[in-house]
């Protein structure tokens, strides 16, 4: 039985990918700003703000107890605002920290007392993140920066990441709308994509690192 983290665990592509990993029997400690509807014998949730540095030190003060030994991290909480400007600085700082900073404070403090030797970690991010956007360009620039973030650790650390683009999901923050009719895209559900992330965090653990895998736009 393995043990995973998953930020972003109370809607969307976070929630269908620890209700996949639970349905097959692994542990689940799932992490976001608002409770998780998720509940299974194996299922835990936890308060965590992306976006504060002391909701991290609480988070992991409340581990000590159940002190948790993770076989790897699903990075799936984000933000991306599409109702104000992005090209603000106040903007980017917000999307920086929660889309970036968050998972990487996180699992920069958590790695040396919560997680097993063999870790990997799957990048829920966007292919904007290597396309650019000039509509979402702090969203863009954040998801990317994670990305990086993850490729430089696994040269300094022993863990294996890879990165998915899940395309256009129906999510509460981006719902399911008319498409133009020369658009080739399609909306897809969450639980569509979470068996993929799951088969990706099995090839993690068995070696497979640095790859990416595209569902469409």
């Amino acid at each position: 039985m393995r043990t995973w983290l998953v930020t972003g665990a109370s809607s969307g592509i976070g929630e269908a990918i620890a209700r996949e990993l639970l349905n097959r029997g692994d542990s689940v400690v799932g992490v976001s700003r608002t409770r998780s509807p998720v509940t299974a014998d194996k299922f835990r949730w936890y308060e965590y703000d992306l976006s504060s540095h002391q909701s991290c030190i609480e988070l992991l003060e409340a581990w000590k107890g159940p002190n948790w030994q993770f076989n790897g991290m699903v990075a799936a909480g984000g933000m991306n605002d599409r109702q104000n400007s992005q090209r603000e600085s106040v903007s980017m700082l917000d999307h920086f920290q929660v889309n970036c900073l968050g998972h990487v404070r996180l699992f920069e403090k958590a790695l040396p007392y919560y997680f097993r030797e063999d870790t990997t970690v799957l990048v829920v991010s966007s292919y904007l993140a290597k396309a650019g956007s000039a509509e979402y360009p702090a969203y863009s620039m954040s998801k990317a920066a994670l990305e990086l973030y993850f490729r430089s650790k696994s040269r300094l650390d022993p863990i294996t990441y890879n990165v998915l683009y899940p395309g256009r999901v129906a999510t509460k923050g981006n719902p399911r709308r008319m498409l133009s009719a020369d658009d080739p895209n399609t909306f897809k559900e969450p639980c569509e994509v979470a068996p993929v992330a799951v088969w990706m965090l099995d090839q993690g653990l068995r070696g497979m690192t640095g790859q990416t895998i595209d569902l469409g736009r």
